[in-house]
């Protein structure tokens, strides 16, 4: 009885490993590189899915995150091969939640980038803004969502929360390097531009990318000043 049940737990948990899931996450790399790298990773039997999150801006070119108690190590060295036959070395692994992305049970992160492009940060967030706190998400398919406290002067979605009511705006977006553009479902259209500037925190001066708004726009949301300060 107890080898019987020793091999069935032996058995879940090389069924554990063998479902890992990665997670691919990518900026300004190339169609033809990105399903290259798919087929690679199922040919060695790997189950990855390509992911529209943003790379955090503070990750190197080539990283991977996973939780602290993952621990297969022959598949991590599998996919770091892989990755190197694509001339894609790592050169970090995150155990913890690193730029507000976290991974559980069997799922590992594997992040790209070609830094020589330039891309926006995951999200921006206002900072005393009179007309409301609000934040800015950014996906790789060049889509936005800006959450904020719902304004009864906007006509915009709202949803319910817990504890407030939130509007929405959603659109996709176009950067340039230097201006911000971000194209409204509506038909609209806001620009901002972007500068480098040091920030006052409680931890001191830190670096912050600002985006600052260049016209009026009819949701006054959009007339505030986003940013991302880096604390690290």
């Amino acid at each position: 009885m107890k080898v019987l049940l020793l091999k069935l737990l032996l058995a879940a948990l090389l069924s554990g490993c063998s479902h890992t899931k990665i997670h691919l996450v990518h900026q300004q790399l190339s169609k033809a590189k990105i399903s290259s790298l798919v087929n690679a990773f199922e040919q060695e039997n790997i189950n990855v899915v390509v992911s529209t999150a943003v790379v955090p801006s503070e990750f190197p070119d080539v990283s991977l995150a996973m939780n602290p108690g993952y621990s297969d190590f022959a598949l991590i060295e599998k996919i770091k091969q892989t990755l190197a036959i694509h001339s894609l070395s790592v050169v970090q692994e995150f155990r913890f939640a690193q730029g507000q992305h976290f991974y559980n049970g069997n799922n590992i992160g594997v992040y790209l980038k070609d830094s020589s492009n330039r891309v926006m940060p995951s999200y921006l967030r206002t900072q005393y803004c009179k007309y409301a706190d609000a934040t800015i998400q950014f996906s790789s398919n060049n889509t936005f969502t800006v959450e904020y406290e719902a304004n009864s002067l906007d006509k915009v979605e709202k949803m319910e929360d817990a504890e407030q009511q939130l509007s929405t705006i959603r659109g996709h977006y176009d950067f340039d390097g230097k201006k911000l553009s971000l194209f409204l479902e509506n038909g609209t259209t806001q620009r901002f531009t972007y500068a480098k500037e040091e920030k006052e925190t409680h931890l001191g001066p830190r670096q912050a990318d600002t985006f600052k708004p260049l016209q009026l726009h009819q949701q006054s949301v959009l007339n505030c000043e986003f940013l991302i300060i880096y604390m690290n």
